[in-house]
C-alpha cells in the first residue's frame, strides 16, 4: 500500500502542473490581446462614424446645390415669349449675398403666381440652414452650412427711392456693375418694365431709356443678370472622432441664366 501511495506522489511531482507565475502570464497575455482588439473595433468605430458624418455632409450639401442650381436655370422661364426681347418675367428679385428669388411659368398658364413659380432660397447664418419658400412656406433644405454667398456675374440692386412713370432716372442701392447700354428689368415682382442703361452718372444712379411706364416702390429689383455664381461651405454634423475637429467640403456653382434674350 505505501508503495503504491509513494508511486502516485512521484507521479505528481514530475507531472508538469503549471505554476501560479504561469498562470498570471498566461492570463496577462489574454488581457493584452483582448485590449488590442478592443482598440481595433473603436478605431475602425471611430472611422466608420467619422465616413458616415462625410457621406451625409456632401450629400446633403450637394443635393441642396444641385436643387438651387436647377430651378435657377429656369429662371424667366416664359413659354408666350420665346424670344425673350422684351421680358414678361424677372427672372430673379430680391438679389443678394444670402437669398434669391426665382421666378419661372412652368406650368406654362401665362403666370408666375402658382406653387414651385416663385421659390424664395435663404442662407441664415445664425442657424447655417438654408431655406426654400415655394409660395407655401419656408423649409430647410440644407442645415450645417457654415458659409454662403450668392455672386451675379454683371448687376442687380435695389431702388431706394419710389419711381413712377414718365421716369428715366432710378435711386438704387448701388450702380457698380452696370454699364452703358445694358438692357435691365425693373420689378416689383408683379410689374415689370425693360429698359437700357443710358448712364451712370452716379454711385447710387442709373439713367434709363425708355421711361419707365409703371409705379415701382423701393426695394423693387433692378437687375442685368446673365449668370449666378453659387458658393457654400458645409461641415459635418458631429466632429471627427479622430481628430477632435469637423470636417468640411466647399462647394461651387456657376449657372448661366438660358432664358434670356442676350
Amino acid at each position: 500500500m505505501s508503495s503504491r501511495i509513494h508511486s502516485l506522489a512521484k507521479k505528481l511531482k514530475d507531472s508538469k502542473a503549471m505554476t501560479l507565475a504561469e498562470v498570471l502570464i498566461a492570463m496577462t497575455i489574454g488581457v493584452m490581446i483582448m485590449v488590442a482588439i478592443y482598440a481595433l473595433l473603436s478605431q475602425n468605430k471611430k472611422v466608420y462614424v467619422a465616413q458616415s458624418n462625410i457621406a451625409e455632409m456632401q450629400q446633403n450639401a450637394r443635393i441642396a446645390l444641385d436643387l438651387m442650381t436647377r430651378e435657377i436655370l429656369m429662371a424667366g422661364y416664359d413659354p408666350f415669349n420665346p424670344d425673350y426681347l422684351v421680358l414678361r418675367i424677372p427672372p430673379i428679385l430680391n438679389p443678394s449675398s444670402t437669398g434669391i428669388r426665382v421666378l419661372a411659368d412652368l406650368n406654362q398658364d401665362g403666370d408666375f403666381n402658382d406653387t414651385n413659380e416663385n421659390i424664395f432660397y435663404e442662407w441664415d447664418s445664425s442657424t447655417n440652414e438654408i431655406t426654400r419658400d415655394p409660395g407655401s412656406g419656408a423649409k430647410v433644405i440644407s442645415a450645417n452650412v457654415t458659409a454662403f454667398d450668392i455672386s451675379y456675374d454683371h448687376a442687380a440692386t435695389t431702388l431706394t427711392s419710389g419711381a413712377g412713370p414718365s421716369s428715366t432716372s432710378l435711386v438704387v442701392e448701388s450702380s457698380a456693375g452696370f454699364l452703358v447700354g445694358d438692357w435691365v428689368y425693373i420689378s416689383d415682382g408683379v410689374i415689370l418694365n425693360n429698359a437700357f442703361v443710358t448712364a451712370v452718372p452716379s454711385t447710387t444712379t442709373l439713367r434709363i431709356n425708355p421711361a419707365l411706364t409703371s409705379s415701382f416702390g423701393s426695394d423693387s429689383t433692378v437687375a442685368f443678370v446673365k449668370k449666378v455664381t453659387i458658393t457654400l461651405t458645409a461641415q459635418t454634423a458631429e466632429r471627427d472622432p479622430q481628430t477632435g475637429h469637423f470636417r468640411t467640403i466647399d462647394l461651387v456653382s456657376d449657372i448661366a441664366l438660358r432664358n434670356l434674350s442676350n
